[in-house]
């Protein structure tokens, strides 16, 4: 009996004193244990398969996500049983990766359709003054007082100069003053210098006709004009694309310095002359000037 059973138990061949009772619960839990052992390979083999089985068939290639494995009892399952294919993201619903966008290098013209960036050019000043002066305060009040003087709702802007610099102890002031009518503008002159000083070719006139001996041609319609001081002559002038009316005044200074000049014009500029509003640059101008010679001359105090 000691020998069927020594060849059933462990080496070293257990102690003489064991109880049969004994040596039979040791054979028979010896029996579950060679029962467990394949069984648990078999299972190996299975968690084996089944890993990389369920992992390559939800990859990120497939438009899914690889599944989150955490703690929980649950984790073992995941593991081991493969997971179901998640469904397909129809090609134009995926998404993709894109670069931030970037400015084109300075000076890089915009792609043909793209709307522009470029600035526009800047807007022309409404008022423009003539070289060596600038608009100034007191000339705009100047100037307000002659508008007074003027029929209502023909001044369709206004505005005075000061040269920056004084000849014969004064400084040349110009009173500007946009005329409208129905639409259509002209340019009201009033200029207040010494005698020869700043030529009224700076204040957009072509010329100062009558002003001097040389200036009084037949084309300008010359006239004298009876003032109780100094000397005024009147012109009346059409070139075809430049007109202008109005009376040049040298008046004596009774303190016995230099002669002043005041000259009042109306004048329709011609296209691509210089004026002092940059509206008469596309302006449509009148058909003719309002203002007659006496006008001008009530205007100007002269009678």
């Amino acid at each position: 009996m000691r020998g069927a059973l020594s060849t059933c138990l462990p080496d070293p061949e257990p102690p003489i004193g064991l109880d049969l009772e004994h040596i039979m619960r040791q054979g028979r839990r010896r029996q579950r244990v060679h029962r467990a052992i394949p069984l648990a390979a078999a299972a190996v083999t299975v968690l084996t398969v089944a890993v990389p089985w369920s992992f390559g068939s939800t990859g990120p290639a497939s438009g899914g996500t690889l599944p989150v494995l955490g703690g929980s009892p649950s984790a073992s399952i995941a593991m081991t049983s493969p997971a179901p294919p998640l469904a397909a993201v129809p090609p134009n619903q995926q998404t993709a990766t894109v670069p931030p966008a970037q400015d084109p290098p300075p000076g890089t013209p915009a792609p043909s359709g793209t709307p522009s960036t470029a600035q526009p050019p800047p807007a022309q000043p409404a008022h423009r003054a003539p070289a060596g002066h600038a608009q100034d305060k007191d000339g705009d009040a100047l100037a307000k007082t002659i508008v007074d003087r003027l029929p209502a709702g023909r001044t369709a802007d206004y505005f005075g100069t000061r040269s920056a610099t004084m000849v014969g102890a004064r400084y040349g002031w110009g009173f500007h003053i946009l005329w409208q009518d129905s639409g259509r503008y002209g340019y009201l002159m009033w200029l207040h210098r010494t005698k020869g000083a700043f030529p009224a070719t700076i204040y957009g006139l072509p010329a100062e006709p009558c002003a001097e001996l040389a200036d009084r041609l037949p084309s300008y319609h010359c006239a004298p004009v009876t003032v109780s001081n100094g000397t005024a002559t009147s012109f009346d002038v059409d070139t075809g694309d430049h007109r202008m009316r109005g009376i040049v005044w040298d008046q004596k200074d009774s303190a016995g310095g230099a002669d002043m000049r005041v000259t009042v014009a109306f004048t329709l500029p011609a296209p691509g002359a210089w004026t002092p509003f940059s509206m008469l640059d596309t302006a449509p101008r009148l058909d003719t000037i309002p203002m007659s010679i006496q006008d001008m001359a009530k205007l100007m105090g002269i009678n």
